[in-house]
């Protein structure tokens, strides 16, 4: 009688797929059941990358930070979420899509996510040209010279703009996280299916 090996199952479940695993002992080559959970990874994007960068001081700008965190885990894309001053070049360079999160600050971008660029900036300058990236921009009055700031930057960057900044003006409303979690959704779900 042949004795039939057992391995302990390890499941992984996602909103499309459901696949049971078995954990080989070492040296063993991969099955296909395992080889075809490692395929399905790249077609539901779960090898895309979106790194959210952003300075968030205030319980308002914290609020708002934690729904674009929340839209963006919605797609199967990996999600990193940091803030400007933890954020390296490498990073930067790990990543397949780029979302930046600003308070506007005596009509610039805050100090945190200038020192961000400093640091990065050529070290990334020409690893990551056409890297997509979108902004949102929180401004308690116009938010034009943050825009411009950050347009100068991406453009020497070479980055590419998926959408014009989110520019999020005035006294803060609940409204505002609906537009910051339409546009982080839609980014993360637009990577994960390739369209970025």
């Amino acid at each position: 009688m042949t004795a039939t090996r057992q391995w302990p199952p390890l499941q992984i479940a996602t909103p499309n797929i459901f696949l049971v695993l078995c954990l080989l002992p070492k040296g063993q080559c991969i099955d296909t059941l395992s080889l075809y959970y490692l395929m399905s990874l790249k077609s539901y994007g779960m090898d895309k990358h979106l790194l959210i960068i952003a300075h968030a001081p205030s319980p308002n700008t914290q609020t708002l930070l934690k729904t674009i965190n929340d839209a963006s885990n919605k797609s199967q894309c990996i999600v990193t979420s940091l803030s400007a001053f933890e954020t390296t070049p490498e990073h930067i360079i790990q990543a397949d899509a780029v979302i930046l999160f600003t308070p506007e600050n005596l009509s610039y971008m805050s100090g945190a996510m200038k020192d961000m660029f400093d640091r990065c900036y050529y070290p990334v300058l020409e690893k990551k040209q056409g890297l997509p990236v979108a902004a949102i921009v929180r401004a308690g009055h116009d938010g034009t010279g943050t825009v411009k700031a950050l347009q100068t930057i991406i453009t020497g960057l070479r980055w590419r703009w998926v959408q014009e900044p989110l520019v999020l003006r005035g006294d803060y409303q609940d409204a505002f996280n609906e537009q910051v979690s339409e546009l982080a959704e839609g980014m993360s779900i637009a990577l994960a299916e390739g369209i970025i």
